[in-house]
């Protein structure tokens, strides 16, 4: 495997296999090159994957949500707050569990969705130009059986804050 990292030809000692260093210079790069999107539909980072899941997801309640993308409960609420302001998401407490608050999309929010999704394809097929269909696949394999591993241990998973 190439131990060195972009043009610099820094040698990683190692790094070029470890998960954390990696996904972390791999995220901003990923931030670098999403901001513009973020910018021209006003959506802050977290904001695109939160309403893709309720999207995906009508009726899931913010512990769930939370969950998740593996955020603070306290974050997540912040989020669905001003979502909610804006008009994009709408918040209905359960008739049988008051705790339990179902979200949706409201019809300004699915279109957002839809208009964000192609935006983020086109990008993701960007990004992989370079990855066979089968490569392609199999990074997506593989991060999804890890986080599935990660979500499964016994540790607090609460997250951080940050995209």
């Amino acid at each position: 495997m190439n131990d060195e990292i972009g043009t610099t030809g820094v040698q990683l000692a190692g790094l070029s296999e470890d998960i954390v260093f990696l996904t972390r210079t791999v995220r901003a790069h990923l931030r670098t090159e999403i901001s513009p999107l973020r910018a021209e539909f006003n959506v802050a980072p977290g904001e695109i994957g939160i309403l893709r899941i309720i999207g995906a997801n009508p009726g899931i309640s913010q512990n769930d949500l939370a969950a998740t993308v593996v955020l603070k409960k306290s974050a997540v609420a912040m989020v669905v707050r001003d979502l909610m302001e804006r008009g994009l998401i709408a918040r209905k407490q359960q008739k049988t569990d008051r705790r339990y608050n179902a979200l949706t999309l409201t019809s300004k929010g699915r279109e957002l969705v839809d208009v964000l999704a192609d935006r983020v394809k086109s990008m993701h097929d960007d990004w992989f130009a370079n990855f066979s269909p089968d490569e392609r696949q199999q990074l997506f394999n593989g991060l999804n059986k890890l986080s599935a591993r990660l979500s499964s241990r016994d540790i607090d998973l609460q997250g951080t804050d940050e995209d």
